[in-house]
């Protein structure tokens, strides 16, 4: 993604050969520069370096550079009710499998979840993305649905799909993914215990 992060450089003095000349910083070094001209010339690709000298063609230039890779993260906790179980296979069978958690009566969990956004940082405002923002997205498409809800009967995503915490994960991500920009990447990980945790990534 290419994103802008200088003012427009105006033609400056001549140069020893007679050519008009711009001088660049590049920080940090090293950082790969293009210039692009306002009548849509093809753009040089200047390479790396502390400093660049660019030899225009008689017009404004604008400068960009790439823009640095970050995470950030946001936790968030909902409570919810589940059982697990398999409707093909006999009760003998899913109580042996399943063991407590097969329970007729339901059981619940106190949920963790942990959202993990990555992708280029805005040079202008310096935010991946806003976490307000952010917090919205992960309460509307989690915490409202699911937080003190039976899994099994009052949500829709898990009238069909057993509610284990590989398949709670993989339903969050995509609740998510389709709030998240496109060009950042998604990963979620739900805690159902301390010590038992499941991470989707997609």
């Amino acid at each position: 993604m290419l994103a802008l992060v200088a003012q427009e450089f105006q033609l400056g003095e001549r140069g020893l050969d007679g050519r008009q000349q711009i001088l660049v910083e590049v920080r940090p070094d090293p950082i790969a520069w293009s210039l692009y001209g306002r009548d849509n010339r093809e753009s040089q690709n200047l390479g790396h370096g502390n400093k660049t000298f660019l030899e225009p063609i008689g017009f404004t230039f604008v400068a960009f550079a790439m823009s640095h890779i970050v995470s950030v993260f946001r936790k968030a906790h909902f409570n919810a009710a589940h059982r697990l179980h398999v409707p093909e296979w006999s009760a003998e069978e899913n109580r042996a499998f399943f063991g407590l958690c097969n329970n007729e009566h339901f059981h619940g969990h106190n949920y963790d979840l942990e959202v993990k956004v990555t992708g280029q940082v805005d040079p202008v405002s310096g935010y991946l993305i806003d976490m307000k923002l952010l917090q919205q997205f992960i309460n509307e498409e989690v915490v409202e649905p699911f937080d003190h809800k039976n899994l099994n009967i009052d949500t829709d995503d898990f009238r069909q799909l057993n509610p284990t915490a590989e398949n709670i994960v993989w339903v969050i991500w995509k609740r998510l993914r389709s709030r998240i920009p496109a060009e950042m990447d998604l990963s979620v990980r739900l805690y159902e215990t301390p010590r038992n945790f499941v991470e989707y990534n997609g």
